[in-house]
């Protein structure tokens, strides 16, 4: 009923188990590792391109070598459905100039409209390597101007005037697009744009607004310096009943 098995063949087996698992180790280790030598490369040679943008002012060769293959790593098909629905974006950046190149790649279409506002502070080699990308992807990508580029401060009424300068240009120089999405150069789409346009018809023409109760998160605010004035209650003057009613 019971097959007697010697030590020395559960001793192979077991050896044998051990083995596979050793090398099934291996295999996934060297896997992840070429999966990250593959991405650090990829990272790296986008980042050495990035200063060919800043000195060849937006050549065919500059482009082809930087955005040109970007676009063409991701590799997204246009659905008719995506063209016959253009989306518009404002993007607010400020750091990052490799983030924000992969960025603009990622959600770039030729049938959607694109405001980009660069914060003031920024250094003048950034803007202009924005310029040279916009002048590379066409001229449905926008750049606002120097001059009215803002100074943007945390916490401060200068975070939404950049998205309202980007609102006004798209507003008046397209006409064609469904909605409007305002992103920062630390954001990232996990959706195509097929997608999102998908979700957005779905919609039908409601928007969509983030909105914070006025009670809540209120630590947050500072103490209020407000005075509290209060009205001091007066006596009546000694008059009888009927001329306090008469007079007040």
């Amino acid at each position: 009923m019971f097959r007697k098995i010697s030590h020395g063949a559960l001793r192979t087996v077991a050896e044998n188990y051990v083995w596979k698992r050793v090398l099934i180790i291996v295999f996934l280790v060297g896997l992840a590792l070429m999966c990250y030598l593959h991405s650090l490369f990829h990272c790296a040679h986008v980042h050495w391109a990035l200063p060919l943008v800043v000195q060849h002012n937006g050549s065919f060769t500059e482009c082809v070598g930087t955005i040109g293959q970007l676009i063409q790593n991701y590799q997204y098909a246009v659905h008719p459905e995506e063209e016959d629905f253009p989306l518009a974006f404002s993007i607010l950046l400020h750091e990052d100039l490799s983030r924000a190149i992969r960025l603009i790649s990622a959600i770039y279409r030729p049938h959607n409209y694109y405001c980009i506002h660069v914060d003031r502070k920024t250094p003048v080699d950034y803007s202009v390597a924005l310029q040279n990308v916009a002048s590379c992807l066409g001229s449905n990508v926008h750049i606002v101007p120097d001059e009215q580029r803002v100074n943007v401060q945390w916490g401060t009424l200068s975070v939404l005037e950049p998205e309202l300068i980007c609102a006004r240009y798209l507003l008046n120089a397209h006409k064609k697009w469904k909605y409007w999405i305002n992103l920062t150069g630390q954001e990232f789409p996990l959706r195509t744009n097929w997608e999102l346009v998908r979700a957005l018809q779905a919609f039908d023409g409601i928007n969509l607004v983030e909105r914070i109760y006025s009670r809540r998160n209120l630590e947050r605010f500072p103490p209020s310096n407000y005075l509290n004035l209060s009205r001091i209650k007066k006596q009546w003057f000694p008059v009888d009943e009927f001329s306090r009613h008469a007079l007040f």
